[in-house]
């Protein structure tokens, strides 16, 4: 079965075209065809349907992977950023303090 539910309506309503077109009935003949084809074409929608709803359940399962992957992705990145982030503050405040001592003893040397 086709996994394009345009592709078998189409498939439906040309099938139904063609047939009307192609073989003239008798009025009883052609509504009882009529009525034949509409019910394949409810069945074929029904499954299309169904095929549908079953695919997308799978791609929603995975979507809340790939959403739970990337949350947590983003949770250890920041967890990162932080840590980068705290060692550059704590490296720039010994720089300073070993600039304000090298500073204070250059001072006191020069008194």
């Amino acid at each position: 079965m086709t996994k394009n539910p345009t592709a078998i309506m189409f498939a439906a309503v040309a099938g139904f075209v063609a047939g009307l077109l192609l073989a003239p009935r008798s009025g009883e003949e052609t509504r009882r065809m009529l009525r034949e084809r509409r019910e394949e074409a409810r069945q074929r929608m029904r499954s299309a349907k169904e095929e549908l709803k079953r695919q997308s359940t799978g791609t929603k399962a995975q979507l809340k992977d790939v959403v739970q992957t990337m949350r947590q992705g983003s949770k250890e990145a920041t967890q990162v950023v932080k840590r980068g982030a705290q060692q550059t503050k704590n490296t720039v405040k010994r720089t300073a303090n070993n600039q304000t001592n090298q500073s204070d003893t250059s001072i006191q040397e020069d008194e």
